[in-house]
Protein backbone atom coordinates (compact mmCIF):
# COMPACT_ATOMS: atom_id res chain seq x y z
CA UNK A 1 0.00 0.00 0.00
CA UNK A 2 2.72 2.42 0.52
CA UNK A 3 3.60 2.26 -3.22
CA UNK A 4 -0.11 4.44 -3.47
CA UNK A 5 1.77 7.09 -1.44
CA UNK A 6 4.95 6.85 -3.74
CA UNK A 7 3.92 6.54 -7.27
CA UNK A 8 3.90 8.69 -10.46
CA UNK A 9 0.92 9.75 -12.42
CA UNK A 10 1.80 6.17 -14.77
CA UNK A 11 1.76 3.98 -11.11
CA UNK A 12 5.18 3.77 -10.94
CA UNK A 13 7.64 3.64 -7.63
CA UNK A 14 11.39 5.11 -8.23
CA UNK A 15 14.10 2.48 -6.65
CA UNK A 16 11.02 0.58 -5.28
CA UNK A 17 11.19 -2.82 -3.25
CA UNK A 18 9.40 -5.40 -2.36
CA UNK A 19 8.79 -9.19 -2.38
CA UNK A 20 9.60 -12.16 -0.20
CA UNK A 21 13.39 -10.88 -0.12
CA UNK A 22 12.42 -8.31 2.32
CA UNK A 23 11.84 -11.43 4.69
CA UNK A 24 13.11 -13.74 7.60
CA UNK A 25 12.38 -16.78 9.65
CA UNK A 26 10.90 -14.65 12.47
CA UNK A 27 10.20 -17.02 16.24
CA UNK A 28 6.71 -15.36 17.41
CA UNK A 29 5.12 -14.33 14.24
CA UNK A 30 2.34 -16.22 12.72
CA UNK A 31 3.15 -18.10 9.87
CA UNK A 32 6.92 -18.08 11.23
CA UNK A 33 8.18 -15.58 9.14
CA UNK A 34 8.27 -11.52 9.36
CA UNK A 35 10.54 -8.43 8.16
CA UNK A 36 14.06 -8.48 7.26
CA UNK A 37 15.28 -5.50 9.13
CA UNK A 38 18.84 -5.79 7.60
CA UNK A 39 17.36 -6.36 4.47
CA UNK A 40 14.70 -3.44 4.41
CA UNK A 41 18.04 -1.26 6.02
CA UNK A 42 19.90 -1.98 3.04
CA UNK A 43 17.21 -1.04 0.27
CA UNK A 44 16.89 2.74 2.29
CA UNK A 45 20.50 3.17 2.67
CA UNK A 46 20.37 2.67 -1.42
CA UNK A 47 17.40 4.72 -2.29
CA UNK A 48 18.08 7.22 0.00
CA UNK A 49 21.24 7.65 -2.15
CA UNK A 50 19.23 8.80 -5.02
CA UNK A 51 15.46 10.02 -3.57
CA UNK A 52 14.30 12.93 -1.52
CA UNK A 53 11.13 11.37 -0.54
CA UNK A 54 11.29 7.70 1.04
CA UNK A 55 8.69 5.46 2.47
CA UNK A 56 8.81 2.78 4.01
CA UNK A 57 6.01 0.16 5.09
CA UNK A 58 7.45 -2.50 7.71
CA UNK A 59 4.66 -5.42 6.97
CA UNK A 60 4.88 -7.09 10.23
CA UNK A 61 1.94 -4.82 11.96
CA UNK A 62 -0.54 -5.01 8.82
CA UNK A 63 0.50 -9.02 8.40
CA UNK A 64 -0.60 -9.21 11.62
CA UNK A 65 -3.97 -7.41 12.00
CA UNK A 66 -4.62 -9.24 8.78
CA UNK A 67 -4.41 -12.55 10.71
CA UNK A 68 -7.92 -13.67 12.28
CA UNK A 69 -7.01 -16.59 13.67
CA UNK A 70 -5.09 -16.11 16.34
CA UNK A 71 -6.44 -15.59 20.24
CA UNK A 72 -6.27 -12.17 22.05
CA UNK A 73 -3.30 -13.73 23.93
CA UNK A 74 -1.45 -14.59 21.12
CA UNK A 75 -2.31 -11.13 19.29
CA UNK A 76 -0.53 -9.20 21.86
CA UNK A 77 2.33 -11.66 22.62
CA UNK A 78 2.96 -11.11 18.55
CA UNK A 79 2.38 -7.68 18.92
CA UNK A 80 5.21 -7.32 21.53
CA UNK A 81 7.48 -9.18 18.98
CA UNK A 82 6.75 -6.47 16.26
CA UNK A 83 7.73 -3.94 18.07
CA UNK A 84 10.43 -5.54 19.78
CA UNK A 85 11.99 -6.05 15.93
CA UNK A 86 10.47 -2.48 14.59
CA UNK A 87 12.09 -0.25 17.46
CA UNK A 88 16.00 -1.10 16.67
CA UNK A 89 15.11 -0.07 12.84
CA UNK A 90 13.81 2.87 13.86
CA UNK A 91 16.58 4.09 16.26
CA UNK A 92 19.00 3.79 13.01
CA UNK A 93 16.17 5.78 10.71
CA UNK A 94 16.45 8.46 13.54
CA UNK A 95 20.41 8.64 13.57
CA UNK A 96 20.77 8.59 9.91
CA UNK A 97 18.59 11.92 9.63
CA UNK A 98 20.07 15.23 8.23
CA UNK A 99 19.82 18.07 10.01
CA UNK A 100 17.23 19.20 7.15
CA UNK A 101 15.49 15.77 7.04
CA UNK A 102 11.78 15.14 8.85
CA UNK A 103 10.83 12.15 10.09
CA UNK A 104 6.81 10.98 10.06
CA UNK A 105 5.97 7.61 11.67
CA UNK A 106 2.41 7.14 10.89
CA UNK A 107 -0.71 4.53 11.48
CA UNK A 108 -2.57 4.61 8.45
CA UNK A 109 -5.72 2.49 10.07
CA UNK A 110 -6.32 1.08 13.35
CA UNK A 111 -6.39 -2.55 14.24
CA UNK A 112 -9.20 -4.43 14.41
CA UNK A 113 -9.30 -4.74 17.95
CA UNK A 114 -8.98 -1.30 18.47
CA UNK A 115 -11.90 -0.59 15.76
CA UNK A 116 -14.22 -2.74 17.96
CA UNK A 117 -13.64 -0.06 21.20
CA UNK A 118 -14.19 3.01 19.10
CA UNK A 119 -10.58 3.43 19.17
CA UNK A 120 -10.29 4.76 15.58
CA UNK A 121 -7.89 7.57 15.72
CA UNK A 122 -4.23 6.35 15.26
CA UNK A 123 -1.33 7.61 16.48
CA UNK A 124 1.44 10.37 14.08
CA UNK A 125 5.00 10.83 15.37
CA UNK A 126 7.09 13.99 13.97
CA UNK A 127 11.02 13.95 14.08
CA UNK A 128 13.27 16.60 12.94
CA UNK A 129 15.61 19.24 14.37
CA UNK A 130 12.67 21.78 13.79
CA UNK A 131 10.33 19.61 15.51
CA UNK A 132 10.38 20.63 19.33
CA UNK A 133 8.27 18.45 21.81
CA UNK A 134 4.55 18.62 21.71
CA UNK A 135 1.63 18.38 19.95
CA UNK A 136 0.59 18.39 15.91
CA UNK A 137 -1.85 20.34 14.60
CA UNK A 138 -2.47 21.85 11.05
CA UNK A 139 -5.30 24.68 9.92
CA UNK A 140 -7.46 22.01 8.80
CA UNK A 141 -8.39 21.08 12.17
CA UNK A 142 -7.20 24.13 13.66
CA UNK A 143 -7.00 21.67 16.85
CA UNK A 144 -4.12 20.54 19.06
CA UNK A 145 -2.92 17.27 19.39
CA UNK A 146 -5.42 15.76 16.14
CA UNK A 147 -4.44 16.08 12.48
CA UNK A 148 -6.64 14.67 8.93
CA UNK A 149 -4.70 12.22 6.83
CA UNK A 150 -4.81 14.78 4.40
CA UNK A 151 -2.69 16.63 6.22
CA UNK A 152 0.47 14.46 4.97
CA UNK A 153 0.08 15.66 1.97
CA UNK A 154 -0.20 19.34 2.58
CA UNK A 155 2.92 19.10 4.73
CA UNK A 156 4.56 17.14 1.91
CA UNK A 157 3.41 19.72 -0.87
CA UNK A 158 5.25 22.49 1.81
CA UNK A 159 8.02 20.75 3.05
CA UNK A 160 9.35 20.26 -0.86
CA UNK A 161 8.24 23.47 -1.57
CA UNK A 162 6.16 22.68 -4.31
CA UNK A 163 3.28 24.21 -5.73
CA UNK A 164 -0.44 23.41 -3.95
CA UNK A 165 -3.23 22.61 -5.82
CA UNK A 166 -6.26 24.90 -4.63
CA UNK A 167 -8.03 21.28 -4.80
CA UNK A 168 -5.61 19.92 -2.15
CA UNK A 169 -7.35 19.57 1.30
CA UNK A 170 -4.89 19.26 3.80
CA UNK A 171 -2.78 22.10 4.98
CA UNK A 172 1.31 21.85 6.27
CA UNK A 173 1.49 20.57 9.78
CA UNK A 174 1.97 23.21 12.92
CA UNK A 175 3.81 22.26 15.55
CA UNK A 176 3.25 23.32 19.08
CA UNK A 177 5.07 22.67 22.18
CA UNK A 178 3.97 20.76 25.08
CA UNK A 179 4.72 19.44 28.44
CA UNK A 180 3.34 16.28 28.51
CA UNK A 181 1.95 15.62 25.33
CA UNK A 182 1.57 12.10 25.84
CA UNK A 183 -1.19 12.62 28.65
CA UNK A 184 -2.55 15.55 25.98
CA UNK A 185 -2.88 12.48 23.47
CA UNK A 186 -4.67 10.08 25.97
CA UNK A 187 -7.65 12.91 26.94
CA UNK A 188 -7.87 13.68 23.26
CA UNK A 189 -8.69 9.66 22.93
CA UNK A 190 -10.47 9.08 25.61
CA UNK A 191 -13.24 11.78 25.24
CA UNK A 192 -13.54 11.26 21.32
CA UNK A 193 -13.93 7.73 21.71
CA UNK A 194 -16.74 8.61 24.55
CA UNK A 195 -18.32 10.86 22.76
CA UNK A 196 -17.98 8.34 19.12
CA UNK A 197 -19.25 5.08 21.08
CA UNK A 198 -22.03 7.00 22.91
CA UNK A 199 -23.21 10.15 20.89
CA UNK A 200 -25.89 7.94 18.32
CA UNK A 201 -27.48 6.85 21.36
CA UNK A 202 -27.48 9.82 23.66
CA UNK A 203 -28.68 11.54 20.76
CA UNK A 204 -31.48 8.86 20.45
CA UNK A 205 -32.35 9.13 23.85
CA UNK A 206 -32.50 12.75 24.00
CA UNK A 207 -34.49 12.78 20.63
CA UNK A 208 -37.18 9.98 22.28
CA UNK A 209 -37.17 12.15 25.22
CA UNK A 210 -38.76 15.33 23.41
CA UNK A 211 -40.70 13.36 20.78
CA UNK A 212 -42.56 11.57 23.73
CA UNK A 213 -42.95 14.87 25.99
CA UNK A 214 -44.39 17.02 22.72
CA UNK A 215 -46.56 14.00 22.09
CA UNK A 216 -47.71 14.25 25.52
CA UNK A 217 -48.19 17.93 25.80
CA UNK A 218 -50.42 17.72 22.59
CA UNK A 219 -52.66 14.94 23.94
CA UNK A 220 -53.18 16.75 27.09
CA UNK A 221 -54.04 20.05 25.25
CA UNK A 222 -56.84 17.55 23.69
CA UNK A 223 -57.86 16.07 26.67
CA UNK A 224 -56.89 16.81 30.41
CA UNK A 225 -55.11 19.69 30.49
CA UNK A 226 -54.17 19.46 34.59
CA UNK A 227 -51.03 17.70 32.89
CA UNK A 228 -49.97 20.26 31.53
CA UNK A 229 -48.59 21.86 35.05
CA UNK A 230 -46.14 18.76 35.53
CA UNK A 231 -45.21 18.78 31.11
CA UNK A 232 -44.22 22.28 31.20
CA UNK A 233 -41.35 22.08 33.49
CA UNK A 234 -40.40 18.64 31.84
CA UNK A 235 -40.35 20.35 28.45
CA UNK A 236 -38.69 23.09 29.52
CA UNK A 237 -35.85 20.65 31.50
CA UNK A 238 -35.99 18.68 27.99
CA UNK A 239 -35.58 21.79 25.98
CA UNK A 240 -32.34 22.41 27.90
CA UNK A 241 -30.65 19.63 27.69
CA UNK A 242 -28.13 20.59 24.48
CA UNK A 243 -27.20 23.21 27.03
CA UNK A 244 -26.36 20.90 30.00
CA UNK A 245 -24.66 18.82 27.43
CA UNK A 246 -22.60 21.79 26.80
CA UNK A 247 -21.58 22.31 30.18
CA UNK A 248 -20.94 18.82 31.21
CA UNK A 249 -17.18 18.76 29.84
CA UNK A 250 -16.36 20.88 32.80
CA UNK A 251 -17.13 17.82 34.89
CA UNK A 252 -15.38 15.49 32.57
CA UNK A 253 -17.85 12.70 33.23
CA UNK A 254 -16.14 10.53 30.56
CA UNK A 255 -18.30 7.22 31.88
CA UNK A 256 -21.83 6.80 30.59
CA UNK A 257 -23.66 6.30 33.94
CA UNK A 258 -21.98 9.47 35.34
CA UNK A 259 -22.86 11.31 32.03
CA UNK A 260 -26.42 10.47 32.14
CA UNK A 261 -26.83 10.78 35.87
CA UNK A 262 -25.47 14.17 35.92
CA UNK A 263 -27.55 15.44 32.85
CA UNK A 264 -30.38 14.40 34.31
CA UNK A 265 -29.91 15.98 37.58
CA UNK A 266 -29.12 19.84 35.93
CA UNK A 267 -32.11 18.96 33.61
CA UNK A 268 -33.81 18.50 36.79
CA UNK A 269 -32.89 21.65 38.58
CA UNK A 270 -33.67 23.90 35.50
CA UNK A 271 -37.21 22.25 35.51
CA UNK A 272 -37.45 22.21 39.49
CA UNK A 273 -37.17 26.47 38.48
CA UNK A 274 -39.33 26.84 36.30
CA UNK A 275 -42.33 24.66 38.40
CA UNK A 276 -41.85 27.79 40.78
CA UNK A 277 -41.36 30.68 39.11
CA UNK A 278 -44.17 33.09 38.81
CA UNK A 279 -43.87 34.20 34.82
CA UNK A 280 -42.80 30.85 33.44
CA UNK A 281 -42.50 32.24 29.71
CA UNK A 282 -40.46 35.36 31.22
CA UNK A 283 -38.12 32.47 32.85
CA UNK A 284 -37.68 30.45 29.71
CA UNK A 285 -36.31 33.41 28.13
CA UNK A 286 -33.66 33.76 30.83
CA UNK A 287 -32.40 30.44 30.12
CA UNK A 288 -32.68 30.72 26.39
CA UNK A 289 -30.43 33.67 26.20
CA UNK A 290 -27.99 32.52 28.83
CA UNK A 291 -27.51 29.41 26.81
CA UNK A 292 -27.40 31.62 23.67
CA UNK A 293 -24.72 33.42 25.68
CA UNK A 294 -23.03 30.48 26.35
CA UNK A 295 -22.89 29.23 22.85
CA UNK A 296 -21.12 32.45 21.82
CA UNK A 297 -18.45 33.14 24.91
CA UNK A 298 -17.68 29.27 23.88
CA UNK A 299 -16.93 30.11 20.04
CA UNK A 300 -15.23 33.47 20.83
CA UNK A 301 -12.69 31.56 23.34
CA UNK A 302 -12.13 28.88 20.41
CA UNK A 303 -15.09 26.24 21.46
CA UNK A 304 -13.44 24.72 24.35
CA UNK A 305 -16.77 22.76 25.51
CA UNK A 306 -18.14 22.33 22.09
CA UNK A 307 -14.73 20.31 20.81
CA UNK A 308 -15.44 17.89 23.45
CA UNK A 309 -19.68 17.88 24.03
CA UNK A 310 -21.78 14.99 22.95
CA UNK A 311 -23.36 17.43 20.69
CA UNK A 312 -20.35 18.98 19.34
CA UNK A 313 -17.48 17.68 17.30
CA UNK A 314 -16.69 14.25 16.28
CA UNK A 315 -12.84 13.75 15.44
CA UNK A 316 -13.32 10.39 14.08
CA UNK A 317 -16.08 10.68 11.46
CA UNK A 318 -13.95 14.20 10.94
CA UNK A 319 -17.72 16.12 10.01
CA UNK A 320 -16.29 19.64 11.79
CA UNK A 321 -13.13 20.87 13.67
CA UNK A 322 -14.47 24.26 14.86
CA UNK A 323 -16.50 26.82 14.82
CA UNK A 324 -20.44 25.93 15.78
CA UNK A 325 -21.48 22.74 14.52
CA UNK A 326 -25.27 22.65 13.24
CA UNK A 327 -26.57 21.21 16.13
CA UNK A 328 -25.70 24.18 18.23
CA UNK A 329 -26.20 26.77 15.66
CA UNK A 330 -29.67 25.44 15.51
CA UNK A 331 -30.48 26.19 18.99
CA UNK A 332 -28.50 29.01 19.03
CA UNK A 333 -30.62 30.89 16.55
CA UNK A 334 -33.78 29.74 18.04
CA UNK A 335 -33.06 30.31 21.19
CA UNK A 336 -32.01 34.23 20.70
CA UNK A 337 -35.03 34.39 19.35
CA UNK A 338 -37.32 33.23 22.00
CA UNK A 339 -35.55 34.41 24.28
CA UNK A 340 -34.78 37.76 23.02
CA UNK A 341 -38.53 38.13 22.57
CA UNK A 342 -39.59 36.91 25.76
CA UNK A 343 -37.50 39.58 27.78
CA UNK A 344 -38.31 42.54 25.59
CA UNK A 345 -42.07 41.23 26.01
CA UNK A 346 -41.28 41.33 29.44
CA UNK A 347 -39.86 44.93 30.25
CA UNK A 348 -42.56 45.71 27.69
CA UNK A 349 -40.20 48.08 25.24
CA UNK A 350 -41.56 50.08 22.70
CA UNK A 351 -41.26 48.17 18.87
CA UNK A 352 -38.70 50.61 18.37
CA UNK A 353 -36.49 50.08 21.83
CA UNK A 354 -37.19 46.15 21.49
CA UNK A 355 -36.01 46.60 17.02
CA UNK A 356 -32.84 48.47 18.56
CA UNK A 357 -32.18 45.57 21.58
CA UNK A 358 -32.80 42.51 19.39
CA UNK A 359 -30.98 43.94 16.22
CA UNK A 360 -27.71 44.35 18.70
CA UNK A 361 -28.13 41.24 20.11
CA UNK A 362 -28.64 39.21 16.56
CA UNK A 363 -25.76 41.62 14.82
CA UNK A 364 -23.44 39.54 17.62
CA UNK A 365 -24.77 35.83 16.90
CA UNK A 366 -24.17 36.41 13.18
CA UNK A 367 -21.07 37.85 13.21
CA UNK A 368 -20.58 34.78 15.71
CA UNK A 369 -21.91 32.08 13.14
CA UNK A 370 -19.87 33.76 9.78
CA UNK A 371 -16.69 35.19 10.92
CA UNK A 372 -13.89 33.43 9.68
CA UNK A 373 -11.83 33.64 12.87
CA UNK A 374 -14.55 31.74 14.88
CA UNK A 375 -15.15 29.09 12.44
CA UNK A 376 -17.93 29.98 9.90
CA UNK A 377 -20.81 28.38 9.76
CA UNK A 378 -21.79 29.43 6.05
CA UNK A 379 -25.59 27.36 6.33
CA UNK A 380 -25.80 28.79 9.80
CA UNK A 381 -25.51 32.30 9.18
CA UNK A 382 -27.94 32.49 6.45
CA UNK A 383 -30.24 31.33 8.24
CA UNK A 384 -29.73 33.50 10.76
CA UNK A 385 -29.75 36.73 8.11
CA UNK A 386 -33.27 35.28 7.59
CA UNK A 387 -34.84 34.65 11.27
CA UNK A 388 -33.01 37.92 12.16
CA UNK A 389 -34.32 39.52 9.45
CA UNK A 390 -37.68 38.53 9.76
CA UNK A 391 -38.00 39.51 13.47
CA UNK A 392 -36.60 43.02 13.01
CA UNK A 393 -38.76 43.57 10.17
CA UNK A 394 -42.11 42.49 12.16
CA UNK A 395 -40.97 44.92 14.85
CA UNK A 396 -40.18 48.09 13.11
CA UNK A 397 -43.14 47.42 10.47
CA UNK A 398 -45.12 45.06 11.76
CA UNK A 399 -45.74 42.97 8.24
CA UNK A 400 -43.27 42.22 5.38
CA UNK A 401 -43.68 42.85 1.93
CA UNK A 402 -42.32 41.45 -1.61
CA UNK A 403 -40.21 44.62 -1.36
CA UNK A 404 -38.69 43.16 2.07
CA UNK A 405 -38.29 39.97 1.12
CA UNK A 406 -36.21 41.01 -2.25
CA UNK A 407 -34.16 43.44 -0.03
CA UNK A 408 -32.95 40.53 2.96
CA UNK A 409 -31.88 38.33 -0.53
CA UNK A 410 -29.91 40.97 -1.98
CA UNK A 411 -28.07 42.38 1.39
CA UNK A 412 -27.25 38.59 1.93
CA UNK A 413 -25.84 38.20 -1.12
CA UNK A 414 -23.77 41.41 -0.75
CA UNK A 415 -22.99 39.75 2.60
CA UNK A 416 -21.86 36.90 0.95
CA UNK A 417 -19.62 37.45 -1.13
CA UNK A 418 -18.04 40.22 0.75
CA UNK A 419 -17.59 37.16 3.39
CA UNK A 420 -16.15 34.94 0.85
CA UNK A 421 -13.49 37.53 -0.84
CA UNK A 422 -12.35 38.44 2.45
CA UNK A 423 -11.54 35.23 3.87
CA UNK A 424 -10.21 33.87 0.41
CA UNK A 425 -8.07 36.92 0.43
CA UNK A 426 -5.92 36.26 3.36
CA UNK A 427 -2.92 33.84 3.88
CA UNK A 428 -3.79 29.95 2.92
CA UNK A 429 -3.09 29.03 7.29
CA UNK A 430 -4.97 31.39 8.36
CA UNK A 431 -8.26 30.91 5.98
CA UNK A 432 -11.60 28.62 6.65
CA UNK A 433 -13.21 26.01 4.84
CA UNK A 434 -15.13 29.13 3.09
CA UNK A 435 -11.83 31.20 2.22
CA UNK A 436 -10.44 27.54 0.75
CA UNK A 437 -13.91 27.23 -1.62
CA UNK A 438 -13.60 30.76 -2.66
CA UNK A 439 -10.46 30.11 -4.02
CA UNK A 440 -11.10 26.99 -6.27
CA UNK A 441 -14.50 28.68 -7.13
CA UNK A 442 -12.22 31.28 -8.37
CA UNK A 443 -9.63 28.47 -9.86
CA UNK A 444 -12.30 26.45 -11.28
CA UNK A 445 -15.72 28.45 -11.91
CA UNK A 446 -18.96 27.10 -10.86
CA UNK A 447 -18.32 23.75 -10.91
CA UNK A 448 -17.25 22.88 -7.21
CA UNK A 449 -20.51 25.18 -6.01
CA UNK A 450 -22.57 22.60 -8.01
CA UNK A 451 -21.06 19.68 -6.44
CA UNK A 452 -21.58 21.30 -2.93
CA UNK A 453 -25.43 22.17 -4.03
CA UNK A 454 -25.80 18.67 -4.89
CA UNK A 455 -24.10 16.89 -1.91
CA UNK A 456 -25.91 19.25 0.69
CA UNK A 457 -29.44 18.11 -1.73
CA UNK A 458 -28.67 14.41 -1.54
CA UNK A 459 -27.53 14.37 2.49
CA UNK A 460 -30.29 16.01 3.62
CA UNK A 461 -32.35 13.51 1.38
CA UNK A 462 -30.92 10.78 3.55
CA UNK A 463 -31.03 12.62 6.64
CA UNK A 464 -34.78 13.54 6.54
CA UNK A 465 -35.14 10.07 5.69
CA UNK A 466 -33.62 7.85 7.91
CA UNK A 467 -32.23 10.58 10.81
CA UNK A 468 -33.71 10.88 14.30
CA UNK A 469 -33.93 14.32 14.61
CA UNK A 470 -36.78 14.19 12.02
CA UNK A 471 -38.87 13.02 14.33
CA UNK A 472 -38.46 16.28 16.67
CA UNK A 473 -39.87 18.10 13.63
CA UNK A 474 -42.73 15.77 12.86
CA UNK A 475 -43.40 15.88 16.86
CA UNK A 476 -43.17 19.84 16.89
CA UNK A 477 -45.92 20.02 14.07
CA UNK A 478 -47.95 17.30 15.66
CA UNK A 479 -48.04 19.20 19.10
CA UNK A 480 -48.63 22.90 17.66
CA UNK A 481 -51.10 21.37 15.38
CA UNK A 482 -52.81 20.13 18.77
CA UNK A 483 -52.73 23.14 20.67
CA UNK A 484 -53.63 25.37 17.32
CA UNK A 485 -57.03 23.21 17.17
CA UNK A 486 -59.04 26.48 16.29
CA UNK A 487 -55.70 28.38 14.73
CA UNK A 488 -57.50 31.87 14.88
CA UNK A 489 -58.52 32.27 18.45
CA UNK A 490 -55.20 30.65 20.48
CA UNK A 491 -53.37 32.87 17.46
CA UNK A 492 -55.45 35.66 18.48
CA UNK A 493 -55.13 35.66 22.11
CA UNK A 494 -51.33 34.85 21.90
CA UNK A 495 -50.88 37.84 19.53
CA UNK A 496 -52.29 39.93 22.13
CA UNK A 497 -50.77 39.07 25.05
CA UNK A 498 -47.31 37.99 23.34
CA UNK A 499 -47.22 40.01 19.98
CA UNK A 500 -43.28 39.94 20.47
CA UNK A 501 -43.09 36.52 21.39
CA UNK A 502 -45.62 35.74 18.15
CA UNK A 503 -42.97 37.80 15.61
CA UNK A 504 -40.38 36.19 17.10
CA UNK A 505 -42.41 32.55 16.41
CA UNK A 506 -42.48 33.32 12.87
CA UNK A 507 -39.28 34.23 12.36
CA UNK A 508 -37.91 31.32 14.11
CA UNK A 509 -40.15 28.83 11.66
CA UNK A 510 -38.62 31.16 8.84
CA UNK A 511 -34.95 29.94 10.43
CA UNK A 512 -35.56 26.61 10.40
CA UNK A 513 -37.00 26.71 7.10
CA UNK A 514 -33.54 28.42 6.17
CA UNK A 515 -31.93 26.38 8.13
CA UNK A 516 -33.34 23.13 6.74
CA UNK A 517 -32.57 24.73 3.12
CA UNK A 518 -28.98 26.11 3.77
CA UNK A 519 -26.81 23.19 5.49
CA UNK A 520 -25.63 19.97 4.32
CA UNK A 521 -27.03 18.37 7.37
CA UNK A 522 -30.08 20.90 7.99
CA UNK A 523 -32.89 18.73 9.44
CA UNK A 524 -30.43 18.52 12.49
CA UNK A 525 -30.38 22.12 12.82
CA UNK A 526 -33.87 22.67 11.99
CA UNK A 527 -34.45 20.14 14.80
CA UNK A 528 -32.77 21.86 17.55
CA UNK A 529 -34.05 25.74 16.12
CA UNK A 530 -37.54 24.61 16.16
CA UNK A 531 -37.13 23.20 19.71
CA UNK A 532 -36.94 26.80 21.76
CA UNK A 533 -39.45 27.83 18.85
CA UNK A 534 -41.89 25.72 19.33
CA UNK A 535 -41.39 25.18 23.02
CA UNK A 536 -41.82 29.01 24.06
CA UNK A 537 -45.06 29.30 21.32
CA UNK A 538 -46.53 26.17 23.63
CA UNK A 539 -46.17 27.99 26.76
CA UNK A 540 -47.37 31.34 25.56
CA UNK A 541 -50.97 29.04 24.45
CA UNK A 542 -51.34 28.34 28.11
CA UNK A 543 -50.03 31.23 30.15
CA UNK A 544 -51.15 35.01 30.94
CA UNK A 545 -48.95 37.69 31.72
Amino acid sequence: RAALITMDDQGCTDFGRIGEALLRPTYGLPGGSGTDYQALWAAYEKARERADFIVIQTGDSFRLNENRQLSASEREQAKAVVFDNMDPFIGQLIDSLEQDSLLLITVPFPAEENIAAGQKLTPIIAYGQAVPRGLLSSATTKRSGIITNTDLTGEAVHFFGLRRDPALAGRQLQYLEHTNPAAAVQYIEQVAVFNYRYRAPLVSGFVGLMVLLLLAYGVSTCGNTCYLIYLKPALVAGLLLPTVFLLLPLFKPWDLVLFIALALLLAAGVGLTLAFSRDQVQAVGVFLLLSAALIVADTAFGNPLMKVSILGYDPIIGARFYGIGNEYMGFLLGATLMGSASLLQSYRLSPRAAGLAAGAVSTVVVVCLALPGLGTNVGGAMAAFFGFGTFLLLLFKGEITTKDLAGTGLTLLLFLILLFHFDSGRPLEQQSHIGQFGSLVRQQGLVPLLQVIKRKLLLNYRLIKYSAWTRILVAMAVALLAVFKWPLEIAEQIYEHYPYISYAALAGMVGTAAALLFNDSGVVAAATCILPVGITLLLAAHSRP
